[in-house]
């Protein structure tokens, strides 16, 4: 099996940084989600002005690391990252992922369930968290054979109250958890955090262009933080009209 999957193995270039990401076309890819919520995460990161040398946190459903990667690559400050991913071959492909970025002394893979995150992390210690859970409630949306991409879509082995409040044991008392999903569950998303103790403080809504509504949000959150008014950040553009990437989008992939 070992062999087979290296077969179908690829190693993709990213314009951002040069970072190199080991994919595998018969399991699930990363998307532009992922790199987004990168993006977002190091508009508080590198603001952070605390006196740390060094951050410390966690990316939830890590998949082939590519946050974390690019966390380590663009953050300002020194960071340190446990990265977890629960299935056993997809966690091989972040490994290699981190050693042919040379971040072995960043980033660390852990490969078991969220849901033991009190086995495998010391609790209320994470500067941050990341997470780009399956998006799809069990039951529901277009099945697959495949069960490596089924686990990454769909709320198979994990749902979105169990990476909040995994997130919730891991973090700080101020720290942030920054978090992509799908905009047709806002209200659900929202209801979950004030569930687990995380005051709202801003969202960004991605549209695949001006013409269409929101498919995805980005949410920052702060463990038990103060319930003010939330910051709705303008909505983030995909696609300009013409097909081509908007400039926003331009910028974060440092495309010229």
């Amino acid at each position: 099996m070992d062999l087979e999957n290296e077969k179908n193995e690829r190693i993709d270039v990213l314009h951002i940084a040069q970072t190199k990401i080991v994919q595998n076309k018969k399991f699930f890819c990363y998307g532009i989600d992922a790199v987004l919520l990168a993006d977002f995460a190091l508009q508080t990161l590198n603001k952070k002005n605390s006196g740390q040398d060094t951050l410390t946190g966690v990316d939830l459903c890590s998949g082939n690391a590519i946050i974390p990667i690019l966390l380590a690559r663009l953050c300002k400050k020194q960071i340190k990252i446990s990265a977890v991913e629960v299935q056993p071959p997809v966690a091989q492909l972040a490994k290699k992922s981190v050693q042919i970025n040379n971040l072995e002394k960043n980033i660390f893979i852990i490969q078991d369930d969220l849901k033991n995150a009190k086995k495998n992390l010391p609790a209320q210690e994470a500067d941050f968290v990341t997470v780009n859970p399956p998006y799809i409630k069990a039951g529901r949306g277009r099945k697959s054979s495949n069960q490596i991409k089924m686990i990454a879509r769909h709320e198979i082995l994990c749902n979105l109250e169990d990476v909040l409040q995994a997130s919730n044991f891991l973090l700080k008392r101020g720290a942030h958890l920054f978090m992509i999903h799908r905009a047709e569950r806002i209200n659900e998303i929202f209801a979950m955090l004030k569930k687990y103790n995380f005051a709202l403080k801003e969202y960004s809504l991605v549209k695949p262009n001006e013409q269409k509504d929101a498919t995805m949000i980005l949410v920052k959150a702060e463990k038990d933080g103060v319930n003010q008014k939330e910051k709705q950040n303008p909505d983030i553009i995909i696609y300009k009209t013409t097909g081509e990437y908007s400039n926003e989008i331009k910028k974060i992939y440092a495309i010229k």
